[in-house]
């Protein structure tokens, strides 16, 4: 038995050799077919233009046919699809174009491998002009709630009140003709005791057509804002106020103020200012300069009827404010004189 397995070993062993070469070698040449899932699909585009895909997955199926021993190692990540845009330097507003894949867009695509489809096969591409423009910017949102026993004051922009943005060019053309601004990303004030300065960026999604149409835009620059945070106002009656007539020279003592005089007024703001306010701070006055001068031209019955005027209160600090409106009733002391006399100016 012995010598029937050692006998001729050489070339048993030649035979052993050559079938496993020919094993090999029919491995290799073995046609199949195989579908790769997830191959990326990229676009490379110029940078003064923007480009949207449809439909928006960047995931292609593909089936590829090849040798077996060179297709079963390749996977979906070892793939990408890329289709190279162009410039063609004056762009016109906007470019559709349907994209046809094919086998010159995949690389590394092994040799001897072909790919017999695509899924989806076309891709709708559309090409947009990007620019810039420079626009100003509105006042940001409020969000939340300080702190209890203070409110929000004044909301304002310190220093450059304009951005300059950057979109596809019909987006910066529907901006431009439209509100002609952007938004400033809200300012949250939750808690909040004192005032708020605070750099914001701007709002990168605009809307168009009433909310239905949304469109990016991109935005470097951002904007110092301010945020008072203040106390209630509070309320405070001042009293003895002296009304006075604001009239032309030499005219004061045509007019009769019939309301009391002095007044009791009642005044609302900030109670750091409201607490340090005086009489003897305050001018109030009534306006009357303008009725003067057009008695000359109104019938003689109406000249010496009584009038009345808003009150101008004078001297009260920033931010205070009277409650209210009050009216000063008044009239004309005596009738204008003409020829020789002195006329109302």
């Amino acid at each position: 038995m012995l010598r029937v397995i050692t006998n001729n070993w050489m070339t048993k062993l030649m035979a052993l050799a050559l079938a496993v070469i020919v094993w090999l070698y029919a491995n290799s040449v073995v046609v199949t077919t195989r579908e790769i899932r997830e191959v990326r699909f990229e676009i490379a585009a110029p940078t003064n233009v923007q480009v949207d895909i449809e439909p928006a997955t960047k995931g292609v199926t593909i089936t590829v046919r090849g040798p077996s021993s060179i297709i079963d190692p390749i996977s979906g990540i070892n793939l990408q699809i890329l289709h190279k845009i162009e410039d063609i330097g004056n762009w016109p507003e906007k470019m559709m174009i349907p994209l046809e894949l094919n086998q010159s867009m995949v690389f590394p695509l092994p040799a001897n491998v072909q790919v017999v489809e695509f899924i989806p096969p076309v891709f709708e591409l559309t090409i947009r002009p990007r620019g810039t423009l420079t626009v100003p910017v509105t006042l940001p949102q409020i969000s939340g709630k300080p702190a209890a026993g203070y409110r929000v004051g004044r909301v304002k922009i310190l220093g450059n009140q304009t951005v300059t943005i950057e979109g596809t060019q019909d987006v910066l053309n529907n901006i431009k003709n439209g509100r002609n601004a952007v938004d400033v990303m809200p300012v949250d004030v939750t808690n909040y005791t004192s005032s708020i300065p605070v750099r914001r960026p701007i709002v990168t999604q605009v809307s168009f057509d009433g909310g239905k149409t949304f469109e990016r835009i991109r935005c470097n620059d951002t904007v110092q804002v301010l945020v008072e945070i203040l106390r209630p106002n509070e309320k405070k009656t001042i009293k003895g106020i002296l009304i006075s007539p604001l009239v032309t020279a030499g005219a004061s003592e045509a007019v009769v103020i019939t309301s009391p005089n002095p007044i009791d007024i009642e005044v609302e703001g900030p109670p750091d200012k409201i607490r340090t306010i005086t009489a003897e701070q305050l001018t109030a006055v009534i306006d009357v300069r303008t009725r003067l001068a057009e008695l000359g031209g109104r019938p003689e019955d109406e000249k010496y009827i009584k009038f009345h005027e808003p009150l101008v209160l004078h001297g009260l600090p920033e931010g205070v404010r009277i409650v209210g409106n009050i009216s000063v009733e008044a009239n004309f002391k005596e009738p204008p004189r003409t020829g020789g006399g002195t006329s109302v100016p």
